[in-house]
């Protein structure tokens, strides 16, 4: 497609989001319990960060993401990462759990693709998802 608008990333986007339920994998590319945290735009976008926050003590676990282009139907994995136990409390910090991706590190999203988190073990609070990211 011609366009006058340059083919950069534009103006960066957050989401948050609030996961509430324990993601069950299941049956393949059908995961329950997982929480639209990013849309790609009509021209595709570039995820540069993705970071998942407990609200209040958490179990150890393991975070998800998964990537749909048709709308939730089938989520099919693209990244995990395992997180411990974490106690909080008012003197105590949160450790936010990252995923890798990152600004030398992005994922190119193409038009229309979603980005879809759940976690394993879901604080009583639940936790917040927090995506960044820049249509094109």
């Amino acid at each position: 497609m011609i366009t006058n608008v340059p083919a950069f990333a534009q103006t960066t986007i957050t989401n948050p989001a609030t996961i509430a339920a324990a993601c069950v994998l299941g049956a393949a590319n059908a995961p329950t319990n997982t929480i639209l945290a990013v849309t790609a735009g009509s021209d595709g976008a570039l995820l540069t960060a993705l970071a998942v926050i407990p609200r209040s003590t958490v179990a150890a676990g393991t975070a998800y993401a998964f990537s749909s282009l048709d709308g939730g139907v089938n989520q099919f994995l693209i990244g995990a990462i395992a997180y411990p136990a974490q106690t909080i409390t008012t003197t105590s910090g949160i450790t936010p759990i990252q995923f890798s991706f990152s600004e030398s590190t992005s994922r190119r999203m193409k038009a229309g693709e979603q980005i879809y988190i759940g976690m394993t073990s879901v604080a009583t609070s639940g936790a917040v998802a927090d995506p960044q990211w820049s249509n094109f």
